[in-house]
């Protein structure tokens, strides 16, 4: 129980976390606006500071260069991650929860449609990881030369001081990836890539994939959670209270205690499914919200900015 409530916290922890860094603006007035500064901008400067006091300049040295690697440079770090989540959650399911399936809610094809969504999520992952988002150079450029400058976000004639290439209308310079991309949208951990004109098809069908196969399991292992529920008779069980000794009638935290001790795996995972399917819902409403406006996430946030 101890293990899955730290993964609990641990996800909605890093979901806040990630909420404050791109829907928060610092300088903004209110809690959500201080609280944002303290954790993206106060919190990291103290730890360093930290760290160099009691480490000593080598060891602080050494955190900055892993931090921004981790951070700052292309790395697969991400994109190692997502594959442990999505192969070791999948082959966690194999083991703890396809065995109980059919069940009183599910049939037995349901274990083909998780894998159908399993495998469905891990190509359209390789393919928006593999898909150039486009990259701009003195060859390039006429061939993403689609978009009208606005003369506000966008200005004729200006050449990236990076890169020494005509910033086209729509375009960014990548800080992370360190190349001009046609009408950047983002760089996307994830897919170890910049999201742009050439990928963004891919990028949506990976995200709008992968949410659909996380709220699909959050279906499956709920059905199988409650079949337990129902099939062990647990509300209409007696229990014995750990503090008298005397036996206690169900209720729904004892009940779902219960199932927590003797259906581990088969929580975390719900509650994992649950948590970042519905983060990732969200994230591709906000991607087709955008798409129907043409207009990218960059652009999103400089407008959002401008109009402060």
């Amino acid at each position: 129980m101890i293990f899955i409530t730290v993964v609990v916290l641990f996800l909605f922890s890093s979901l806040g976390a990630v909420f404050l860094f791109t829907c928060v603006d610092s300088s903004a007035d209110g809690v959500l606006g201080r609280l944002r500064k303290v954790v993206v901008d106060d919190f990291p400067q103290f730890l360093s500071n930290a760290i160099l006091r009691i480490c000593g300049d080598r060891v602080h040295r050494s955190v900055v260069e892993c931090t921004n690697y981790s951070l700052y440079e292309p790395n697969p770090l991400m994109q190692m991650v997502y594959l442990l989540l999505v192969c070791g959650g999948y082959g966690f399911f194999l083991f703890y929860g396809q065995p109980y399936i059919p069940n009183l809610f599910i049939s037995s094809y349901h274990t083909i449609c998780v894998l159908f969504l399993a495998t469905a999520s891990l190509c359209t992952f390789f393919q928006a990881s593999t898909i150039s988002p486009g990259l701009l150079n003195e060859r390039t450029l006429r061939w993403h030369n689609h978009y009208e400058y606005d003369g506000v976000m966008y200005k004729k004639d200006t050449e990236c001081t990076t890169c020494k290439v005509i910033k086209l209308a729509r375009s960014k310079h990548c800080s992370v990836c360190n190349v001009c991309v046609p009408r950047f949208d983002h760089h996307c951990g994830w897919l170890n890539s910049c999201v742009g004109e050439r990928n963004y098809k891919s990028f949506l069908a990976f995200i709008m994939t992968n949410a659909v196969f996380l709220m699909y399991g959050t279906y499956v292992l709920g059905a199988i959670i409650v079949s337990e529920v129902i099939t062990l008779q647990l509300f209409q069980s007696k229990y014995v209270d750990q503090s008298t000794g005397e036996p206690a009638d169900a209720t729904y935290f004892i009940v779902f205690r219960y199932v927590m001790h003797i259906h581990p795996i088969n929580t975390m995972l719900f509650f994992v499914c649950l948590v970042m399917g519905c983060a990732l819902t969200c994230f591709s409403i906000f991607h087709l919200r955008l798409l129907l406006q043409n207009r990218t996430t960059n652009e999103y946030f400089k407008q959002r900015g401008s109009s402060k």
